[in-house]
């Protein structure tokens, strides 16, 4: 959401498909600038993300939004392929 207009933007109508080393499926985009991502769990504390950094969701729950650092994205992730 953004504050000064109260817009509200679909997280998932911009990102793209990744798959954790582990196996396990986000959806994410690098940020073009700095954001601030308030959780439904805790409306009072915030994930910072800078511009480069990711804005993920995980693909079994589009409320669990957060922020991985660029630096640490690609030995996290990497692109999933779409199946045949």
């Amino acid at each position: 959401k953004n504050l000064a207009t109260g817009d509200k933007t679909d997280v998932m109508a911009h990102a793209q498909a990744v798959i954790s080393h582990g196996g396990g499926l986000i959806y994410a985009k690098p940020l073009d600038r700095s954001v601030k991502i308030f959780t439904l769990w805790d409306e009072e504390k915030y994930y910072l993300g800078n511009k480069g950094d990711y804005i993920a969701v995980r693909s079994e729950d589009e409320h669990d939004i957060y922020i991985i650092k660029k630096h640490i994205f690609p030995q996290l992730y990497r692109e999933a392929k779409p199946s045949l």
